[in-house]
């Protein structure tokens, strides 16, 4: 935890040596695309950090989204086929309420390795695909901490692109709210529209 409290933005390396990165294409506001790749100085790989309480982070992307894990089914192959034990990861707005799960990651350090844990106890997990565009980032519930290990490197703030809606915390702007939202609602919207957005329901 200590390698978040003291940046403002990161980037993360997987196991594999490409980065965590934001698409810039997806279906819309309700869930973006996340994948990885080998290029290190696009503005994708930059997150800022927003730290909630002692143990958790929020991952905010340079478009204003925040890294987010969803309970829809990978159906991936290499020994990922749908289950339930490994899900989705994308990009999606603020949050409705401080304590959703799905935008929150616990860093956890397995000696050498670095891991950050997602909804349910799943793992953030980097996959190769058969193309770069369809490499994937899961959260995974079987996954070994080597297969799900990150390498923190800080951005300097002269190199960071400040990302959008940064003037507040996500826990600043939920307090600030007058009105408390919808959550359970707000929540399935969003896994709803994300499951159209990664053509799991039809248009």
């Amino acid at each position: 935890m200590e390698v978040f409290e003291n940046a403002r933005s990161v980037r993360l390396r997987s196991h594999l040596g490409t980065y965590l990165c934001a698409a810039d294409d997806g279906g819309g506001g309700g869930g973006e695309a996340v994948t990885h790749g080998y290029r290190r100085n696009c503005r994708g790989t930059v997150w800022a950090v927003e730290t909630s309480g002692d143990d958790y982070v929020r991952l905010q992307g340079h478009r204003g989204l925040y890294l987010c894990a969803t309970e829809l089914p990978a159906a991936l192959d290499g020994g990922c086929r749908g289950s339930a034990a490994c899900c989705w990861v994308i990009q999606a707005g603020s949050p409705p309420s401080p304590n959703d799960g799905a935008f929150l990651w616990t860093p956890r350090r397995e000696g050498e390795h670095l891991t950050l844990t997602g909804l349910y106890g799943r793992l953030l997990r980097a996959r190769f695909g058969l193309t770069p565009r369809e490499n994937a980032v899961t959260v995974d519930r079987d996954a070994a901490p080597e297969e799900s290990s990150w390498v923190v490197e800080v951005v300097p703030e002269s190199e960071a692109p400040p990302p959008r809606c940064r003037a507040l915390s996500c826990d600043a702007r939920l307090e600030a709210a007058t009105s408390e939202p919808d959550t359970a609602f707000t929540t399935a919207f969003v896994r709803f529209y994300s499951a159209k957005v990664l053509g799991f329901l039809p248009s």
